[in-house]
């Protein structure tokens, strides 16, 4: 969260709408359905594109035929 006072104000007066089912309260709940549904997507994009830059670094060892420390 962030320390944003008109932030706080309006996720309180939203929940109350929803918590009392206030008139409105269903288009809220929408949208607070629609909000975590782009979350979600962003969160999977993110790891694609997170495991898709993955690196396995023990390939490195045996990339120039010789492992680190022999001077030989």
């Amino acid at each position: 969260m962030a320390d944003d006072a008109d932030l706080a104000q309006t996720l309180a007066i939203l929940d109350a709408v929803l918590a009392a089912r206030l008139p409105g309260w269903e288009r809220v709940s929408a949208l607070i359905d629609e909000g975590v549904r782009i979350r979600a997507e962003e969160d999977r994009r993110r790891r694609a594109m997170l495991a898709s830059t993955r690196v396995d670094f023990a390939m490195l060892n045996t990339a120039g035929g010789e492992e680190i420390g022999d001077e030989d």
